[in-house]
């Protein structure tokens, strides 16, 4: 008598098999769009056409890259590219508006604002590699040089004029430095023209020179330890030079140091300046760890906002704020960002850049009790200064809804206090809100409290310890006493072993307090019973855990006939016996065992264990003495996903 595992099982596999099919989701991504426009380089705003112009050098990572002249609308949409221009290095509007003048690689160009239409002026042959830009009366001004070997320096620099009346250039050497020129046009002044020039040997230095015509005459001279992005007030009278970890106030009378002083982020360097319309504020940028844009107020040099860059990976920015990449538009300040593989501008707008930001914070108790008085106190603060006499509207958020409350008022160090007694229990949200004040921008703060709430009966029971595999588990759920009858209902989870969590049932009690929820498991279980709680009463979760027992499908096959309980197989042949094993147990033992009759008892003759195939199915031929009675069946035990289970007996003879 004995057991071996069966080669051949095609019959008897096949009443047993079954087979699975898995699906896979598809993920969807998406990004944004910058504006392809090479390698940034200024960007001037059109307000009378409602444009901004984007200049655009040729790409020094990519020669194939030409730049350009880009015309988007005010939120840098709808771009458009100006024809025939290319490698554009400066760009600045005559003083009426109707002319938009570009410096390219060999010369000048106007373009018409109204209909975008380019002429362009060589000045290859007179002032070579034309460089900064100021249109100053009648005339439009330009620095030139071409880049030398020296460091920062140029060849033959120079400043020259064009007429655009006339197409006249004129050219002349400038013997004021070595170095690139900035121009700047003073406001007002139609007779003069602001200098900054960047020199290897000292660090650069501002002039002030008068116009004669064509001719330039310095006036004045400032020595400085290095020339960055200036900007002139409106109305003429200073300038203030962007540099280092700080930026100066000059007065154009006499190049004294007036003040107001910027102060700004030192871990980086300065790339762009740019003063307001009306003259009351200013925007500075510069390149840093946080890559940051400050505004101040101009006369005092206090703080207004600061902004930091929307992008970044873990050790740097993928933008950060482009040289020139600064223009005001009324009160909204329009900030230019490169990336900082690709230089492709991307355009920021930051409405009320103007108007320093207002804060609200709030302290409250974590924790507090239904109907009790509770107190929460706030301060309103911009920039660090308190705000003194400001009306806050106040809210309370609870299960029940938003409900509005008292308004309070700041006091003379900006604080304030809130006294509720909150009916309902569970998670307070109260939310104090400040509307500004045409100067001050709108701030919101919250805080939250949790206010306790009674506990009530919630118990869940299983009719069973152990199910059979495919049968129907049921749960029995009983909640006792709650405030709200809408809120009582109760959710009923079940959480099969090595799977998560499903809802099976979200449903409502009855005038009892009970109800039960049926479905089939697989695998060992736990019922997961959570109630949410009403105004008064808390949360509630309970759990009832129980077992799902595998099932044992037995097939024998080989035998000829069958009588008094016995199926009978030729010895010549022997016998076979196939099992499906549910669910699915791939590559898992199961256990034959063979038994014979002897003085009156079932006796173990022989055990074979087999592994499971990848459909749950395995078979083996078992074989013995004629005339003695046997029988067989598969056992299979228990594992962390199903209680165990024995197969029926299966009662053979041989003949």
């Amino acid at each position: 008598m004995h057991l071996r595992r069966a080669v051949t099982l095609a019959c008897a596999v096949a009443v047993v098999a079954g087979g699975a099919a898995v699906a896979s989701p598809d993920a969807i991504a998406a990004a944004p769009k910058p504006v392809t426009a090479s390698q940034f380089s200024d960007i001037v705003l059109d307000s009378t056409h409602q444009h901004l112009f984007v200049a655009a050098a040729q790409s020094w990572a990519d020669a194939t890259k030409h730049g350009g002249l880009f015309v988007t609308d005010l939120a840098g949409g709808n771009v458009q590219r100006v024809s025939g221009l290319t490698d554009i290095r400066d760009i600045t509007l005559s003083p009426d508006g109707a002319t938009l003048y570009a410096v390219t690689a060999t010369g000048l160009a106007a373009v018409n604002t109204s209909t975008l239409a380019a002429t362009v002026t060589s000045t290859a042959t007179t002032a070579p590699c034309p460089h900064s830009l100021a249109a100053v009366g009648s005339l439009l001004w330009f620095s030139f040089g071409c880049p030398s070997s020296g460091v920062d320096t140029v060849d033959d620099p120079g400043i020259g004029s064009f007429d655009p009346s006339t197409g006249t250039v004129t050219a002349t050497s400038d013997p004021l430095g070595y170095g690139w020129s900035t121009l700047a046009r003073v406001p007002g002044h139609d007779d003069e023209l602001l200098v900054g020039q960047e020199d290897s040997r000292d660090g650069g230095d501002l002039f002030l020179e008068t116009i004669s015509g064509a001719t330039l005459t310095v006036a004045r001279t400032l020595d400085l330890s290095g020339v960055g992005p200036l900007a002139v007030t409106p109305d003429g009278s200073h300038v203030v030079l962007l540099g280092g970890s700080e930026s100066h106030t000059y007065s154009l009378a006499d190049f004294s140091d007036t003040g107001p002083t910027y102060q700004f982020n030192a871990q980086g360097y300065p790339t762009a300046i740019a003063m307001s319309a009306s003259g009351n504020h200013l925007a500075l940028s510069s390149r840093t760890y946080d890559e940051i844009v400050h505004t101040y107020k101009a006369d005092t040099g206090a703080l207004v906002r600061s902004y930091v860059t929307p992008e970044s990976s873990s050790c740097c920015p993928i933008t950060e704020p482009a040289n020139n990449g600064l223009v005001w538009e009324g009160n909204t300040l329009v900030v230019v960002r490169v990336n900082s593989y690709t230089q492709y501008p991307s355009i920021y707008r930051y409405a009320n850049a103007t108007n320093p930001p207002t804060t609200i914070k709030l302290s409250a108790p974590k924790t507090g009790r239904r109907g009790a008085a509770l107190t929460v106190s706030g301060r309103l603060t911009s920039n660090g200064v308190p705000l003194a006499g400001d009306s806050m509207t106040v809210r309370r958020t609870d299960l029940d809804g938003t409900h509005a409350l008292p308004a309070v008022v700041s006091g003379a160090d900006g604080r304030f206090t809130i006294t509720d007694h909150p009916p309902v229990g569970g998670t307070n949200i109260y939310t104090v809100s400040y509307a500004g004040d045409g100067t001050l921008t709108e701030s919101t703060g919250s805080a939250k409290v949790v206010i306790s709430r009674a506990t009530t009966a919630l118990t869940a029971r299983i009719n069973k310890s152990i199910y059979s595999y495919g049968a129907t588990e049921k749960v029995s759920v009983h909640l006792g006493r709650t405030f709200n009858p809408r809120m009582r209902t109760v959710s009923v989870y079940a959480k099969e072993r090595g799977r998560k969590s499903v809802l099976v049932r979200r449903t409502g009690v009855d005038r009892s307090g009970d109800v039960t929820v049926r479905t089939s498991l697989a695998r060992n279980f736990k019922f997961i019973v959570v109630y949410a709680g009403d105004e008064r009463f808390a949360p509630r979760t309970v759990t009832a855990s129980g077992r799902v027992r595998v099932r044992i499908r037995e097939v024998v096959a080989g035998s000829y006939a069958s009588h008094d309980g016995y199926h009978w197989f030729h010895a010549s042949k022997g016998g076979a016996m196939a099992v499906k094993v549910s669910p699915n147990k791939y590559d898992r033992p199961v256990l034959f065992r063979l038994q014979t009759l002897r003085d009156g008892a079932w006796r173990t003759v022989d055990r074979a264990i087999e592994y499971l195939n990848k459909d749950s199915v395995i078979g083996v031929a078992f074989g013995g003495r004629p005339y003695t009675p046997l029988r067989i069946r598969c056992e299979y035990r228990a594992d962390d996903i199903n209680a165990g289970e024995n197969g029926a007996w299966w009662y053979v003879q041989f003949t």
